[in-house]
């Protein structure tokens, strides 16, 4: 009799791990490896939601962020293939852009974003009575960056985006939208689309 129960209670042990296993095989729980760069990406913006002067994030976790130093810019620039996010957490302008930008890069499919912080290097200035915020070029790399880009530094808006195919840039985005007279305030839903759609454009260019 006790064998009876031994082996019973074998056999709805097996039953149980085997559910166990075809259940992650087959029903999606596979772990995600989430890098050092994107949780320091997601927690570099996320962390200043308390602040009531920056408009508020939600990022995930495996977000395809790799962070890059300004010799690993200048490599990508010569690069079949790259998107590049020059940007800020601290620049609402940056932080204005990122649903769109990430929803443009999961629509196609695009698993990586380069990301260049150009940390606190940047001010707000007003031009043509809307507040853009321009690059500071005050360290000897973001002058090299401005000279990469072939650009002073009244024509760099934070954010840029940039799209590099066949180690040409064939496309860039300044800033947020021509509309947009304070990057102070969150976009609306219409404009985050419009912001997508922009994005998207610019993307099927390095396909």
């Amino acid at each position: 009799m006790k064998k009876v129960i031994v082996e019973l209670f074998l056999l709805m042990v097996l039953a149980v791990v085997s559910s166990i296993i075809i259940y992650d095989k087959f029903g999606n729980t596979e772990k995600v490896i989430i890098t050092e760069d994107e949780n320091k990406f997601k927690t570099s913006y996320e962390q200043l939601n308390m602040d009531k002067k920056y408009i508020n994030v939600r990022i995930n976790d495996d977000n395809g962020v790799e962070y890059i130093n300004i010799d690993k810019f200048e490599e990508l620039l010569k690069s079949e293939s790259a998107i590049i996010f020059i940007g800020t957490s601290e620049s609402n302008a940056s932080r204005n852009v990122i649903e769109s930008l990430f929803k443009a890069l999961n629509t196609s499919k695009i698993s990586k974003l380069y990301y260049y912080d150009i940390a606190s290097n940047f001010e707000v200035k007003e031009i043509n009575d809307k507040k853009i915020d321009i690059l500071i070029d005050n360290t000897s790399e973001l002058k090299k960056l401005l000279t990469l880009l072939n650009r002073d530094k009244d024509n760099i808006y934070i954010p840029t985006v940039l799209f590099i195919k066949n180690k040409n840039i064939v496309g860039m985005h300044l800033g947020v939208l021509e509309n947009i007279k304070d990057n102070n305030k969150a976009l609306s839903k219409d404009q985050k689309q419009e912001l997508t759609n922009i994005y998207l454009k610019n993307i099927e260019k390095i396909k």
